[in-house]
């Protein structure tokens, strides 16, 4: 992979073709655990027919009452279908991380709340109260931290990383990234419903960008019919997708921008600052990092 530790300049950048690791967390199972969480799950339109009042709930609330209520946009669903699949991988991290936060807050329930069409829309549920958290690969954004509060990364930072044609970066050899990507005859690829779009518009103001339904399926044929020229996604989905799509390679570089990095963190509503205080008192002491190859491999079991 292209690591661009400055991104005005590609000249100070470093060749390599293998995707390097980033780490996320995972926690360590409580000991003498004997009591086995029950789970429970109830779609998000469920809970709008209920019109659920939101509650504000800290650590003793939730102690008490015996449950935690959690937001992700989809539960995992077959792994035999989708052990390719970057959103199934990051949805198995994430139910095993909210299994652990729920153990360790004493509690015997866990209730997901899920459905939701867009990680956005997650961010406004947990906003809206109708979950006390919300776990979903929730990128922290500066327009998302305006609507709810985010812990310390559960995840350690993957940086965002770039998918580009190799015929743009030939045909400008020392010019900067920007230079080369923010152009009105350029197209990037970018997965609608995420942060993404945002970020590449930020970056790449002048680029045409192209939302992508489907990001990691429509993507491919959009490379392939010349429909874009790049994407930009997190490090973990760039990985699959070429290893999915060695022939990739050919055509297309990936290239790693060290210094934009993707905070992922648990999301809790803008006012709730004991239950904010207890997360991240959580993730700091009963967390080990797994690599990025090592969530690829993760079967859903903690240790």
């Amino acid at each position: 992979m292209l690591f661009v530790k400055n991104i005005a300049t590609i000249s100070k950048a470093l060749l390599c073709i293998v995707l390097s690791h980033s780490c996320t967390v995972y926690c360590s199972s409580p000991k003498n655990s004997q009591n086995k969480l029950i789970i429970e799950s109830r779609a998000n339109e469920e809970v709008n027919e209920k019109k659920i009042k939101p509650q504000r709930r800290n650590p003793k609330d939730i102690a008490k009452s015996g449950y935690l209520k959690v937001c992700i946009k989809e539960l995992p669903k077959s792994q035999a279908d989708n052990k390719n699949s970057a959103d199934f991988l990051l949805q198995l991290t994430d139910v095993g991380f909210a299994k652990k936060m729920a153990e360790g807050l004493g509690v015997k329930k866990l209730i997901f709340v899920y459905g939701f069409p867009t990680y956005d829309a997650v961010i406004t549920a947990v906003e809206q109260g109708k979950g006390d958290i919300g776990i979903s690969n929730l990128s922290y954004t500066k327009e998302r931290s305006r609507k709810v509060q985010f812990s310390t990364p559960y995840l350690a930072p993957m940086r965002q990383t770039l998918l580009i044609d190799r015929k743009l970066l030939h045909a400008a050899d020392n010019a900067s990234l920007v230079s080369i990507l923010n152009n009105d005859t350029v197209t990037i690829g970018t997965d609608r419903g995420t942060c993404y779009p945002a970020m590449s518009q930020k970056l790449f103001p002048a680029a045409k960008l192209v939302p992508e339904s489907d990001w990691e399926y429509t993507v491919v044929q959009d490379f392939k019919s010349g429909k874009i020229r790049a994407t930009m996604r997190d490090e973990l989905r760039i990985k699959l997708l070429i290893q999915q799509n060695p022939s990739l390679l050919f055509k297309f570089i990936p290239i790693m921008l060290k210094d934009k990095p993707d905070f992922i963190s648990v999301a809790i509503e803008m006012e709730n600052v004991a239950l904010l205080e207890w997360i991240n008192t959580f993730i700091r002491n009963a967390c080990n990092p797994l690599s990025v190859d090592e969530i690829i491999k993760f079967d859903g079991v903690l240790t």
